[in-house]
């Protein structure tokens, strides 16, 4: 068997059934830490598990067979049940068919799909504000722009 098909066949960690719920915090490297209020450790969640959270979001997490990093339980976000934040500034990248915003964040956070016809009258390159309308799970986040930054207001920002 070739290292290649070994991969393949290489399991995900069991889900050990117990649910639990807090907030997701994102590291700058992009790695995932679930903090449970009254829990004296937090849960790694690794980046290709967080589904549809972002950093802040309250989140329910199912704890999965396996430790982490130092012995760390992991775990698999399952469900979204507050957004910290929905709106975001950042910058469009625009095509002929499509566009995208890319955050000015600190934190890792996906591009967000932007049809054309919710552009606003954002151009490629535009600081604007986008708002988070619609993600749903293996799929881009898509949202709109709400607000157009003049480039004289974003230098004070």
């Amino acid at each position: 068997m070739s290292k290649k098909d070994n991969r393949k066949n290489k399991k995900k960690p069991a889900v050990s059934g117990k649910q639990l719920t807090g907030r997701l915090d994102v590291t700058r490297s992009g790695m995932g830490y679930v903090i449970i209020e009254g829990r004296d450790t937090d849960i790694l969640v690794r980046p290709n598990a967080f589904n549809t959270a972002m950093h802040g979001d309250t989140v329910t997490v199912q704890l999965v067979d396996g430790n982490g990093r130092g012995g760390r339980q992991q775990g698999e976000v399952t469900g979204v049940l507050e957004r910290k934040q929905t709106s975001f500034m950042g910058k469009i990248q625009k095509s002929a068919q499509f566009a995208f915003f890319v955050a000015d964040a600190e934190k890792p956070m996906p591009d967000i799909y932007i049809p054309l016809d919710k552009l606003n009258g954002a151009n490629d390159g535009d600081t604007v504000i986008v708002r988070l309308e619609q993600w749903e799970k293996n799929k881009k986040p898509s949202g709109s722009v709400i607000q157009v930054i003049n480039p004289e207001d974003a230098s004070d920002l």
